[in-house]
């Protein structure tokens, strides 16, 4: 069953699977976008801020929702990755990293959550989707990292480790109108250090990375009416990593 007619909040919209997720979703429904990057598209109805400042989100999401009085669907994308940070050790994480990636990874969604509760509520099947990641269940292998430009940040493992388990809170909090579910996609391929693509490939089942697509399937199922009887799961998207 194909999803049409319904309004789609996506936050982190232009991200890599953000962006992918507005062009598909945007095709036969209405998309809200919110990141501080400008989204353009037909369908897509996009609002900048800095989903990071609690006051521009605040504000943002009343404007949203005098235009909006009922939303569908809510796909929280919006995150920060360990990609721009050269080290793992810990005591150059705190305060000012440790507090940043609580905060994206995980104040802002429990807060655009909430502001969103009541809108959601007046959809017939409402639905939550939240972007973790698979360093939320796992500890890290540091033979991956050595000798590679690639970083596993303990702010970034606690603060999706925590939207795993505020998802499942949610779950039965919100049950039995909304619903609420997290994918935990393994490493997504980008324009990481061959060598760690090398060595993640080696020790996945599957024998490679994960892709947007990967996501984005994941996310189109969760989100359709054929999954309705699903609620508090964390889908793991990693081609068996986590088994080894």
């Amino acid at each position: 069953m194909e999803l049409k007619n319904k309004i789609i909040l996506i936050t982190g919209s232009a991200g890599t699977i953000g962006s992918l997720i507005n062009k598909k979703l945007s095709k036969k429904n209405k998309i809200i976008s919110v990141d501080i990057t400008k989204v353009k598209g037909k369908n897509i109805d996009h609002y900048t801020c800095d989903l990071n400042d609690r006051i521009q989100r605040k504000n943002i999401f009343s404007k949203i929702f005098i235009k909006y009085k009922k939303i569908d669907t809510l796909i929280n994308c919006v995150g920060a990755t360990s990609n721009n940070y050269s080290s793992s050790k810990i005591d150059t994480q705190y305060p000012k990293i440790w507090d940043n990636f609580i905060e994206i990874n995980l104040t802002s969604i429990f807060h655009i959550i909430t502001m969103c509760r009541k809108s959601l509520s007046k959809s017939k099947k409402p639905s939550i989707v939240n972007i973790a990641s698979i360093h939320a269940l796992t500890f890290p292998d540091w033979n991956l990292y050595k000798n590679t430009k690639v970083n596993n940040l303990i702010s970034y493992s606690v603060s999706k480790g925590g939207l795993v388990n505020m998802s499942k809170w949610l779950a039965t909090y919100l049950a039995p109108k909304i619903r609420v579910n997290t994918i935990s996609p393994g490493g997504i391929k980008k324009k990481q250090d061959q060598k760690f693509i090398k060595k993640y490939t080696h020790k996945t089942p599957l024998k490679r990375m994960c892709k947007p697509e990967d996501v984005l399937n994941c996310v189109e199922f969760l989100i359709n009416d054929k999954s309705d009887y699903i609620t508090g799961q964390n889908i793991i998207l990693d081609g068996g990593y986590n088994l080894k």
